[in-house]
């Protein structure tokens, strides 16, 4: 079966609320064939949207199948920022997207078959608490275990005015310690509790004093202590702690996660498939993770797009631990998907769809409260 040629992109800028946008760019096939594709960067759109541009004659009137290793280069070579490879891994997501559809089968299956059977997922429920206190994260996570989720994450606390890590916790430290405890209470004993730190602790010193002040809740995971992904620094922090050490959500690069791979750096690797040129370049990762026995989990803070095209590389991957799901907001997530986002019980489900069996609903992103800029990219490739 031939598969059509890309006829035309479209981004579209969805407001989600409390300053969070989505991204989608939107693949039209020759044939009338829609697929999508996500880049969401939160106030950072409108570079990505530029991007998308600069890039649309290397994607148009090209068979997508053809693009996806070739195209992941500009990602993987280029050093301009977060922007371009947000771009280069929307549209790559949304290449997957259209050729499966052509093709009839789920993304998964076009990149080898399944090694799991489903994928299990946390509720990162930030988004979901009314407010930073203590009682609504502990009600946020009572939300998320009756939804089905048997983990669930929340951050340690928020950063002080100033670049992170720059001022140390201190005053802040027995706030933050208290949402802890409150989620750990809230849920019980059989609910794992992971901890985003946020890049936010100035020191090894300081991370270390947390950790030990973390110690009586049984933590699954503690994430991004530091403001920056230092490899002997992070390697240093996981030899000292209990808790797995989980990281590198905002790389770009294969070679950034090589370098903390060989440090033995982190038990868990977060790469973002917004972020680290798409689909393919996201199984490579973990491909690259297995050889030194760290497992993989997902960045996955994003909308249904980015969501499924998460779980499609996840469900191939042998060292998979689970994945990231934002819980709770906006309300108007499902109807958005279209109801096609297939979780369950805390767990995403193997999809039977073809492509990244993902439909939106134009008339919910274009709702006058949510719409932001868009373009409307069509023609012939140069």
């Amino acid at each position: 079966m031939s598969i059509p040629r890309i006829a035309g992109l479209r981004c579209h800028v969805v407001d989600t609320g409390g300053g969070r946008t989505w991204l989608f760019v939107e693949l039209t096939a020759e044939d009338g064939t829609v697929a999508w594709g996500e880049a969401s960067q939160n106030r950072n759109d409108p570079a990505v949207v530029h991007e998308v541009e600069r890039l649309a004659p290397l994607y148009v009137g090209h068979d997508p199948l053809e693009l996806i290793e070739r195209r992941q280069a500009l990602a993987r070579w280029a050093y301009e920022g977060k922007s371009l490879c947000a771009a280069v891994s929307a549209l790559e997501q949304g290449c997957w997207d259209l050729a499966g559809r052509a093709l009839g089968e789920p993304v998964f299956r076009l990149l080898g078959g399944a090694a799991q059977e489903g994928v299990r997922a946390y509720a990162n429920i930030s988004l979901a608490a009314a407010d930073a206190t203590a009682a609504a994260q502990a009600a946020a996570a009572r939300a998320a275990v009756a939804a089905g989720f048997d983990a669930v994450k929340l951050n340690f606390g928020f950063r002080p005015r100033g670049p992170a890590g720059s001022r140390p916790i201190g005053a802040r430290m027995e706030a933050c310690v208290a949402r802890v405890a409150a989620v750990r209470e809230a849920v019980g004993a059989g609910v794992d509790v992971l901890v985003d730190l946020v890049h936010q602790l100035a020191d090894l010193k300081e991370a270390l004093a947390v950790a030990r002040a973390l110690e009586p809740y049984g933590l699954f995971w503690l994430e991004d202590p530091f403001p920056r992904d230092e490899p002997e620094l992070l390697a240093e922090f996981r030899r000292s702690v209990a808790p797995r050490v989980a990281g590198g959500a905002q790389l770009l690069h294969r070679e950034e996660f090589r370098a903390l791979l060989e440090a033995r750096a982190l038990d868990v690797i977060m790469p973002d498939v917004k972020w680290c040129g798409g689909i393919l370049e996201l199984r490579k990762l973990a491909a690259q993770a297995e050889l030194h026995g760290v497992t993989v989990s997902p960045h996955n803070f994003s909308g249904p797009v980015a969501a499924a095209a998460s779980m499609h590389a996840a469900m191939t991957m042998p060292n998979l631990l689970l994945l990231e799901y934002c819980f709770g907001r906006p309300v108007w997530r499902d109807a958005a998907a279209r109801g096609t986002e297939r979780l369950e019980g805390g767990s995403f489900l193997r999809p039977p769809a073809p492509g990244l069996g993902i439909d939106l609903d134009p008339a919910q992103l274009a709702a006058p409260a949510r719409v932001g800029p868009a373009t409307d990219i069509r023609g012939v490739a140069l």
